[in-house]
């Protein structure tokens, strides 16, 4: 039997397997792309629609085209001052050159000598400034180069024209509902889920809703949701969601491997939070197995996704007695497993302990977003009686990851219409009216998400959000990334002190895994936490669990049963 290792993540998702020279190869999910970010889009259900009329159809045509260009235009008008902003920061600047002085502006003799004696020595010490400027400038361009590459990457790229017409296709038929359009609105996020069986995921999904938000119902991590209170209906609707991205991986690997796979590792956290830590747990790995199954793998097996993390760990960097702790920082999970290494020939190992909670990248950009965004739709204003807007409202506009939050605001358009009459200052409710019907609270994430990444480069940043009102605009800057992680930090270091205490020894390395290993303030606060003589070691931020699930499942197709026994199962493996 072939097994398939499948880090199915908050954020992205990731598939690994050993070849046939026993190597872990990462498989390309998406074009030649191994990770596929993990986001779902589910169309609404079409309704009939009034017959197109052709020149109309050309006219929005070509109207699309400008405006798509003008997007591209000001996305690289952004990108510049992005590139503007790294040079400020990083560019080295030359040494001004020597300025001999000149005899006859001097009233005092004493003044020019003066003078003239420091022109004399900063003369004799320009060269080898100089040269160290040009040493750093060697060094600097290089640099440069790589993080305009990296960030390059997140430019859009023009659409194409079956892009732009299907773009057009759907507002006009939108724009053409008369009978049905009640019918087309009503129609819920887990309706669309039932009744779809054409959804998008990865980077087309996120390319539809960006571009339509109004065409259907975008669904980001869903793995988020599987350890919450769910009923019967909504259960099955994660699912078939689950399940079609499980498909899409499988038939994915199969085609680069020319292999069938048949059995499945797929990594978990310690716990999925959500309802009681059990419960929840239960019926997380119920609905992952069950997907699994109806994606056509014949055996699910489950393994600690920081333990496979820490299969990663080349064997020279522990040696015998050493007690590694393994910190994965996701998106939506935060998960150790604490080890001591008892002989690195034979990788016999014995588990300290583990730990694990429901705090990750998300809820950083949701921080982010609530103390830089929500005062511009109504945090901290007040209404006409003198009390503030209530909050409730605003946090479930950004909690996108909790269902009866999202089903809250979904329907909330009438309660905001109240709060604007109400309102001293009614323009920041507005902007939520704005939010709330073009379900544009995804790309609020999205852009929070952005500025986090940005500003682990630059001083400040501003965050375009003229997709909720023309011409709107934030800077946010350290000090507002500092005050915006706290509570996460401050969560995740709460994690990491219960692995320690289970265990009841501290630990000789650490290792950091995650897409959040990346961020300077958690790196600064596990530096802080550990101290200066145990120093924080990085691997693979976003393959290091998918490559660590290939080696289980490269173990497992090999039918090497007294290996898994004696390497894996004291790791997690089915826990």
């Amino acid at each position: 039997m072939n097994y398939l290792g499948v880090d199915f993540g908050t954020s992205n998702c990731v598939a690994a397997h050993v070849d046939t020279f026993g190597a872990v190869e990462l498989i390309p999910l998406e074009g030649d792309r191994q990770i596929l970010p993990t986001v779902v889009f589910a169309p609404r259900k079409e309704v009939v629609n009034s017959p197109i009329a052709p020149a109309e159809f050309q006219r929005r045509l070509r109207q699309a085209e400008i405006d798509d260009q003008s997007e591209i235009r000001k996305e690289l008008v952004e990108f510049a001052k992005e590139m503007d902003g790294y040079d400020r920061k990083n560019k080295p600047s030359p040494p001004p050159p020597p300025r001999k002085p000149k005899r006859e502006v001097y009233k005092s003799t004493t003044e020019f000598e003066t003078d003239l004696a420091s022109y004399t020595s900063y003369l004799s010490s320009y060269p080898t400034l100089r040269r160290e400027y040009e040493s750093e400038l060697e060094i600097f361009w290089p640099r440069r180069k790589e993080y305009e590459r990296q960030h390059r990457a997140y430019l859009r790229r023009p659409r194409t024209t079956e892009e732009l017409e299907a773009m057009v296709m759907r507002a006009i038929q939108r724009e053409a509902v008369d009978a049905a359009e009640q019918a087309y609105w009503d129609q819920t996020f887990f309706d669309a889920l039932r009744n779809t069986i054409d959804f998008e995921f990865g980077t087309e999904a996120i390319n539809t809703y960006t571009t339509d938000p109004l065409s259907g119902f975008f669904l980001r991590s869903p793995k988020a949701f599987l350890g919450t209170d769910l009923k019967a209906d909504q259960i099955e609707a994660f699912t078939r969601v689950i399940a079609a991205i499980l498909e899409h991986i499988k038939r994915q690997a199969e085609t680069h491997c020319r292999r069938i796979f048949d059995g499945i590792v797929l990594g978990r956290p310690v716990n999925y939070q959500g309802i009681s830590i059990q419960a929840g747990n239960q019926q997380a790995l119920n609905i992952m197995r069950d997907a699994a199954t109806r994606a056509g793998f014949e055996v699910v097996r489950f393994f600690l996704e920081p333990s496979a993390a820490s299969l990663t760990l080349a064997d020279q960097s522990l040696s015998a007695n050493d007690r590694a702790l393994i910190i994965d920082v996701g998106g939506g999970t935060t998960d150790c497993v604490y080890f001591e290494w008892l002989d690195g020939l034979t990788r016999q190992l014995q588990v300290l302990s583990f730990a694990g909670d429901r705090v990750g990248g998300s809820d950083f950009d949701q921080s982010l977003a609530w103390h830089v965004f929500m005062p511009l739709l109504g945090k901290d204003h007040l209404l006409k009686d003198g009390l503030p807007i209530p909050h409730s409202i605003l946090h479930d506009a950004i909690s996108t990851r909790d269902v009866p939050a999202q089903i809250r605001f979904g329907h909330a358009a009438y309660r905001i219409e109240r709060l604007i009459d109400a309102a001293r200052d009614p323009s920041p409710l507005i902007r939520l009216l704005s939010l709330q019907q073009h379900q544009l609270q995804y790309k609020l994430l999205m852009t929070a998400e952005r500025m986090k990444i940005l500003l682990s480069d630059l001083d400040s940043y501003t965050a375009l959000l003229d997709y909720i009102e023309a011409d709107l605009s934030v800077d946010c800057d350290l000090q507002h990334l500092q005050q915006a992680s706290a509570q996460p930090i401050r969560a995740i270091e709460r994690i990491l002190g219960q692995a320690i205490e289970r265990a009841g020894i501290q630990p000789t390395k650490v290792f950091v895994t995650g897409g959040m290993s990346k961020s300077l303030e958690l790196s600064a606060s596990l530096a802080r936490f550990f101290g200066p003589t145990l120093p924080v070691n990085p691997l693979a931020s976003l393959t290091a669990v998918g490559q660590g699930l290939g080696i289980v499942a490269g173990a497992l197709s090999s039918n090497a049963d007294d290996i898994i026994a004696t390497q894996y199962e004291p790791l997690g493996l089915d826990v």
